[in-house]
């Protein structure tokens, strides 16, 4: 049966969660969408807002902000619960043909039926022909059909066999049935080309003295089979026919489908829209239709038709329906169909379209960051393709959208959420920072924003103002109830540490239960233990900003998981070794931290060891193991920190692109002494060459001084294989994978690694 639902309006083809993030995937921080239910940020608290939420959260906060009334069972739109809980069709087609299986078993059709056509075109390359709830409701006009002629009767299996033949239709769609559609470039699945002849798929006649039913309902069979088969003009005129008809069980669904065949007819079949601005007139034809509904009271029908007068505006006259849209969302709404209709199709056209009133431009200058209705900044112009700006490009973009903003809000104060624009784009330095701080201050504590813009007043604000409010912050029910809150809390807090202590209640942040990136639904919790990790700003200082005495003090004194601080002990044990610091190697070797890192076999072995020459020659060869590393932030290569050409005001940074400038973290939690000592640390360290040069030379002096420890062809092996497809050594390390190759083959010939090592490596792939 024909059933093209409102469900087609509420996701549009190629529909796709948008997303405004800059970043992909963070455990730390919920960039997608709200880890808290959208009920709750639609009645109570809005929380921590985050400016890289995609669209419909985002809208769900410009209602918020700004205090504009909405229907409050129609807060499900803000959120894309859809997009989880599409029916797959297959399941559906699978339920009809068990039941027509059942019914009549001998009368399956040989060939199993889909629900896309294929369809070439501007618009897609495929559809859904014959969408769930087509075969949804075919199988229960089946059941229903046979309680009332009985199973097995004449007119049941007649009515099967006619169904079996609309279905057919679906997979094969215009391109089969119509010559006007275009086919070039095509490329087809395996299915039966157009030019080749298809079986008979005529509808057989009804049975002589058939019931009456079952001749209106091939009336419909046949006026959904012209539709399935893209005869749109045709399919309309049987439709209406159907409305007409006062003795039709099909009748409520006439006039609708007669409208939908008119909408396909335009949207798929080239040159349809062009005739008599064909558009205009579905719309007047779908508002007569609609106006007529309501005033008979038939509910479902207005439903229905209310779906359709969106999706004609969505896919045929675009650029209108999102003016339309624009201003609708400006005011206050009321009715919840329209209103949530309304947010799913205007965040659709939002990635399409460029903005053109104050909903569109609010919510392009958080996804964009920058302004949209600027055409310039600093003097230079600014392009609308920002996939590539320079870092001084997005600093001057943020800085104007950030200015913008604050003006815009200050001529209306009630639109507070201009003001959340200003203040999540503000840095220190900005002119009118003491202004938006103020205006910050300004914020009752019962608006939905507060949390949002008490947030941001501690970032911009001292460190006094600061820490006072970041414990004003976690003691809110809606950062107790929001992993991502509290991290960003802690964040911006730790850009204001100034000790050893600051930094350890800070630097460890939790990591969620994740959001699912097409549905905005939370993942399984994470267990409590592994939750809690260092983020990028945490392990740059780490890696970067601490000498060995902080580091020691953290390892033994931070409370931290105790994962977290053997972590630390193993990095301290690898920078000793590598700097040639044999006391201080031998005392790290006495930390209960180390245990598990260092299994304890090695342990006693390098401890048994009184030549600090072959204890570091053999410290340095526990480092092959990927676990001991001189930093915490993953693999290393080399350990001279990144060149920054940018710092992020708001903490956020990876360890290519950090939130800190080198050594500025250093000058804050460090006492004068101790920042003497990583200065001199840090000198040794950044001297020293690439990972694989320097563990691959340690590997041959030691194979020189000791030529028959039994380590040694397992050793040479991995020497040779150092280089392969790595990009971390220089030119030179290539002549130590050939001269480890060479050793192992001349004086290891008989082992079984030498046996295996038929080459050595350049660095690189």
């Amino acid at each position: 049966m024909l059933l093209l639902t409102a469900a087609l309006a509420v996701a549009p083809a190629g529909v796709r969660a948008s997303t405004g993030s800059e970043y992909f995937s963070d455990p730390f921080l919920a960039s997608w969408g709200p880890v808290r239910p959208i009920g709750e940020l639609a009645t109570g608290s809005l929380g921590v807002v985050e400016r890289t939420w995609w669209r419909r959260p985002l809208l769900l906060a410009w209602f918020r902000f700004n205090e504009l009334p909405f229907p409050a069972e129609a807060a499900d739109a803000f959120s894309y619960h859809e997009l989880g809980a599409i029916i797959d069709p297959r399941k559906s087609v699978a339920a009809w043909r068990e039941a027509a299986k059942t019914a009549a078993p001998d009368l399956e059709p040989a060939g199993k039926p889909g629900a896309d056509a294929d369809l070439p075109g501007t618009t897609w390359g495929w559809f859904e022909n014959c969408p769930a709830d087509s075969w949804e409701q075919a199988r229960r006009t089946l059941l229903a059909r046979s309680e009332v002629w009985g199973a097995g009767s004449t007119a049941l299996r007649n009515w099967i066999v006619a169904q079996h033949q609309v279905f057919a239709r679906c997979r094969l769609g215009p391109e089969y049935f119509r010559k006007d559609v275009p086919t070039e470039g095509r490329v087809r699945w395996g299915r039966t080309p157009p030019e080749m002849p298809l079986p008979d798929l005529s509808l057989p006649e009804p049975p002589p003295g058939a019931p009456r039913l079952l001749l209106k309902d091939r009336d419909y069979q046949r006026a959904s089979a012209l539709f399935y088969e893209g005869h749109y003009a045709d399919a309309e005129r049987a439709f209406r026919a159907i409305a007409r008809d006062a003795r039709s069980p099909w009748r409520g669904w006439g006039q609708y489908l007669a409208l939908r065949a008119h909408f396909r007819q335009l949207e798929v079949i080239p040159g349809a829209m062009i005739a008599e601005n064909r558009v205009s007139q579905l719309r007047r034809d779908v508002d007569a239709a609609l106006a007529d509904a309501r005033r008979r009271g038939a509910g479902e029908e207005v439903a229905r038709l209310q779906a359709l007068r969106s999706l004609v505006g969505v896919r045929l006259e675009p650029a209108t329906r999102f003016r339309e849209l624009g201003a609708a969302l400006s005011r206050p709404q009321t009715d919840a169909t329209t209103f949530r209709q309304a947010v799913i199709d205007y965040a659709y056209l939002h990635r399409q379209l460029p903005p053109a009133e104050p909903l569109g431009e609010w919510l392009t200058g958080l996804i964009e960051a920058r302004d949209p209705t600027s055409r310039s900044c600093g003097g230079r112009s600014v392009s609308s393709d920002i996939s590539d700006p320079t870092p001084a490009e997005i600093r001057c973009r943020r800085a104007q959208l950030s200015q913008k903003a604050f003006t815009r809000y200050q001529k209306s104060p009630g639109k507070r959420a201009w003001l959340f624009t200003a203040a999540a784009f503000a840095e220190l330095g900005d002119p009118h920072r003491e202004a938006l701080l103020q205006a910050l201050v300004d914020v009752p504590d019962g608006h939905p924003g507060s949390t949002t813009f008490l947030l941001h007043r501690l970032r911009l604000s001292g460190r006094n103002d600061g820490r006072h409010l970041a414990e004003v912050l976690l003691a809110r029910p809606e950062v107790v109830a929001d992993y991502s809150a509290r991290n960003r809390v802690r964040q911006y807090r730790m850009l204001s540490a100034a000790s050893l202590e600051e930094f350890w209640s800070d630097a460890v942040r939790e990591r969620g239960g994740g959001i699912d990136r097409d549905t905005l639904l939370k993942g399984p919790p994470v267990v409590a233990e592994t939750s809690r990790v260092w983020d990028a700003d945490g392990t740059w200082i780490l890696d970067y900003e601490l000498p060995d005495s902080a580091l020691l003090a953290t390892a033994t004194q931070a409370a931290w998981p105790e994962t977290l601080r053997r972590q630390v002990a193993g990095m301290l044990w690898a920078r000793a070794v590598l700097r040639g610091d044999t006391q201080s190697a031998r005392n790290i070797l006495g930390l209960p931290e180390l245990q598990g890192t260092l299994s304890s076999e090695d342990a006693a072995r390098l401890a048994s060891i009184g030549d600090d020459a072959v204890f570091l020659m053999e410290g340095r060869l526990t480092l092959w193991n990927r676990a001991l590393a001189p930093v915490v932030g993953g693999d290393w290569c080399r350990l001279r920190p990144p060149a920054v050409v940018e710092r992020q005001e708001e903490g956020w940074g990876d360890r290519d692109d950090p939130a800190y400038r080198f050594g500025e973290a250093a000058m804050r939690l460090l006492p004068g002494d101790a920042l003497e000592r990583w200065r001199a640390e840090r000198h040794v360290l950044d001297a020293l060459p690439p990972r694989p040069n320097l563990l691959m030379q340690n590997t041959l002096d030691f194979v020189a001084r000791f030529p028959s420890d039994p380590r040694a062809p397992r050793l040479l092996r991995q020497t040779v294989h150092a280089t392969r497809l790595d990009h971390c050594g220089d030119a030179a390390a290539g002549a130590l994978s050939k001269k480890a190759f060479n050793l192992l083959q001349r004086h290891y010939r008989q082992t079984e690694e030498a046996r295996r090592t038929r080459h050595w490596f350049k660095p690189g792939y």
